[in-house]
């Protein structure tokens, strides 16, 4: 081989290892990025998951107990008016 040759070779080994750092650096980067966003969603998930006053837990424990109460009463006069009106 001629001596341009390869210091072409050379020099086209020496750009694609710089291009394959620069991809690893660009990677790295990018994880980084990730790791930080998630932090900040749990950081934020965190603060909101606190109350914001005392009765929030009263008020939570009391739809939890009477949601499912008044689910049933919508369902029974449904059911009436629709059977209500199947028999008239």
């Amino acid at each position: 081989m001629s001596s341009t040759l390869l210091l072409d070779l050379i020099i086209y080994k020496e750009k694609e290892e710089e291009e394959e750092e620069e991809e690893e650096d660009d990677e790295e980067e990018v994880e980084e990025e990730v790791q930080e966003n998630v932090n900040q969603k749990h950081t934020k998930k965190e603060n909101m998951s606190r109350p914001a006053n005392p009765a929030k837990p009263i008020v939570d424990a009391l739809l939890q107990r009477f949601l499912p109460l008044a689910g049933r009463r919508i369902d029974t006069a449904q059911a009436q008016v629709f059977f209500g009106f199947v028999f008239v």
